[in-house]
């Protein structure tokens, strides 16, 4: 070999070892990003970790309230009976008129059963708010997953409302 073959190898060389340098340090890169991001995800989950065994004696609380006051689910009819009652007694109360009042398949959860009512009323917008509002007090148990509110094409004062009722209750067997 001569000395310009020798020269040239030696830069094929050196640039064969910058891409290869090049290469490494570029996945080094890569999985450095990827690391912190792991890292700030692991940061994030143990400062949630933390602030939830803070708050045990608050979930402990309430998991006991729960208990103590949620309805047992004895059979669908009861269930859905306490329900129309506590729409009935609670539209009355507020000056509404129930229009429909039908119910659904109940929904049945790992330790929650909730029965299910379609309601249709119509009030004034106001009283109708005040409604719904004593409603969803805590001790009632209500859900509302899904909730309508339209015009009144008759009486332009009101608004018809169509919801969804959800009243949960406790399975039997974790109290």
């Amino acid at each position: 070999m001569n000395t310009r073959e020798q020269r040239l190898m030696i830069g094929l060389l050196v640039l064969l070892l910058g891409g290869i340098a090049y290469l490494g340090f570029d996945q080094l890169a890569i999985w450095k990003k990827r690391l912190e991001s792991r890292s700030r995800e692991l940061a994030v989950v143990k400062a949630e970790s933390e602030e939830l065994l803070a708050q045990e004696k608050l979930w402990e609380t309430r998991s006991e309230w729960l208990k103590t006051a949620q309805p047992p689910f004895q059979n669908r009819k009861d269930a859905e009976l306490a329900l129309i009652k506590l729409i009935e007694e609670s539209a009355d109360k507020h000056q509404v008129t129930i229009l429909k009042n039908q119910p659904n398949e109940p929904v049945d959860m790992v330790d929650m059963v909730a029965s299910t009512m379609l309601v249709e009323i119509r009030a004034d917008l106001d009283k109708a708010l005040r409604w719904l509002h004593d409603l969803q007090q805590p001790a009632t148990f209500l859900s509302i997953p899904s909730l309508r509110i339209l015009p009144d094409q008759e009486d332009t004062a009101k608004v018809m409302i169509s919801i969804n009722l959800q009243k949960w209750f406790r399975k039997a067997e974790s109290s």
